[in-house]
């Protein structure tokens, strides 16, 4: 049972791999960018400097690196995150509730 457990696993991470390499490719693939030169004409130093600024000026691997660490800090911070604001207590809510019915 724990190699079926194991082996189930190690294809969900293999899938997971290759479906985010391909949605990575596609994204990279697509013609035209943020800063296309046709709508909106940059000074060669200004898309430099916006191209380091988001990494796009580095190699596709380490781009590759920083998409899948930054998709992975999201995911964890969306589903670990604890509430900031408190939701009140049920006996507090059932009396606010109860002094309108008797009104």
């Amino acid at each position: 049972m724990v190699a079926y457990i194991l082996n189930r696993l190690a294809g969900l991470f293999f899938v997971f791999f290759i479906v985010s390499i391909v949605a990575f490719l596609l994204m990279h693939s697509v013609p035209g960018g943020p800063f296309d030169e046709d709508n909106m004409p940059l000074s060669p130093q200004a898309k430099a400097n916006i191209l380091a600024k988001y990494g796009l000026d580095q190699p596709i691997h380490i781009q590759y690196i920083k998409y899948m660490s930054m998709r992975s800090k999201v995911i964890l911070e969306r589903h670990l995150k604890i509430p900031t604001q408190q939701l009140p207590k049920s006996s507090d809510r059932c009396g606010q509730r109860a002094s309108n019915s008797v009104v």
